[in-house]
């Protein structure tokens, strides 16, 4: 689970998201396994839900320090330009496609 261990093992409260009620079976496991962690639904492919997913953990955590956002797909060609200039949409209706054929 990539770099999970050792972000909680340095003392980091890590908050970890799922898209929806099937895979908050599967993160739950994960959030068990890690003491102060905490479990937060949120579909990163909806502006609001991310939007109340930041207004939640600004409210229970303060301030954050990191973010590892391990759920990232972008096609080559968005990739050209800076990371912070791929967009989002495209990402997302690429990997969606590219998921449903597997």
């Amino acid at each position: 689970m990539g770099h999970r261990p050792e972000l909680h093992q340095a003392g980091w409260r890590l908050a970890i998201t799922y898209q929806n009620e099937r895979l908050e079976l599967e993160a739950r496991d994960l959030i068990a396994e890690m003491p102060g962690a905490a479990g937060f639904m949120c579909d990163v492919t909806k502006d609001d839900e991310i939007a109340r997913l930041f207004d939640e953990l600004k409210s229970r955590c303060g301030v954050l320090h990191g973010l590892v956002h391990s759920v990232g797909f972008a096609p080559p060609e968005e990739l050209k330009n800076p990371f912070l200039n791929t967009t989002r949409a495209k990402a997302f209706a690429s990997r969606m496609t590219s998921a449903s054929i597997r």
